[in-house]
């Protein structure tokens, strides 16, 4: 895999040499000094351009910067015009993602959560407001809304466990994805008030194995199951298990009522539905 710094030199001189390019902008965990970086870290480099629209509709380009494997391509409206990206993994494994802002929108650019101005031909580019990860820090959630989280996971479970008695594993793992999101919500929240709401998580939560003491982080993985009918009932008893801890102890900080008695409802109910016979 080439060096990430010499790839970025040479779009920096490709946005230099190209008229048609007024300005360069970077992105993404390389400007954010909190971000975990490694090998498999992407480039986000920002081009602004004066016609977005034909940079985008020829882009032979992207091959400047090496062998292409595979790309995606996408249009997002921005002001009165459009931004476009060009997401590219090259054959070394280096994957860039490419974004072309339209000038026409450039004082747009001050809404983005984190970025650092490279090049600047016409000096239009407004200087970044933030310098720091507040920006993807977990907002704390009201009562109404954590509540709702916690009731809406609990619902879920339903589904699951007439899917896993009926033998449906396919819907079963559909559905165990959708509790997975409200656990990955709850997971936030806790230690977004452990930490006085000043927590990246990482999109996804994928900072969370970093984050989350050992044993906790223990009982996450916990949650996850094969293709097992019996194995996926452990897992589903294992994350109804974790949104009670995680949640008792987020409610309890935050002064909110945890709704312990539909918890313990619902956990008779799947214990119900698990102990019929065929």
């Amino acid at each position: 895999m080439r060096d990430r710094d010499q790839v970025l030199k040479e779009i920096l001189q490709f946005a230099k040499e190209k008229e048609n390019i007024r300005g360069l902008v970077l992105q993404g965990s390389l400007v954010n000094p909190d971000a975990p970086i490694d090998r498999f870290s992407d480039l986000d480099p920002m081009f602004v351009v004066e016609d977005a629209a034909d940079m985008a509709k020829d882009d032979r380009w992207i091959k400047q910067f090496g062998q292409p494997i595979s790309r995606c391509n996408d249009t997002f409206p921005v002001g009165k015009a459009e931004e476009f990206t060009r997401l590219v993994l090259y054959e070394d494994g280096l994957k860039v993602d490419f974004g072309l802002f339209p000038k026409s929108a450039v004082q747009e650019i001050a809404d983005l959560p984190l970025y650092q101005v490279i090049l600047d031909k016409d000096g239009c580019i407004p200087a970044p407001t933030r310098t720091t990860e507040e920006a993807f820090y977990t907002e704390k959630p009201t009562e109404e809304q954590f509540v709702k989280r916690i009731n809406g996971f609990l619902w879920d479970t339903t589904y699951v466990a007439k899917s896993l008695w009926r033998g449906e594993i396919y819907f079963a793992k559909f559905m165990f994805d959708l509790l997975h999101r409200y656990m990955k919500e709850v997971i936030a929240w806790h230690l977004g008030a452990k930490s006085n709401w000043e927590n990246n998580p990482g999109v996804y939560g994928r900072y969370f194995h970093h984050q989350m003491d050992p044993v906790q982080w223990q009982k996450v993985l916990d949650t996850y199951a094969g293709s097992d009918v019996e194995d996926n009932w452990r897992a589903l008893f294992a994350s109804c298990e974790l949104v009670r801890e995680l949640g008792q102890e987020t409610a309890d900080q935050l002064g909110y009522a945890y709704p312990i008695e539909h918890h313990e409802r619902i956990l008779r109910y799947l214990e119900k539905v698990k102990a019929m016979e065929q």
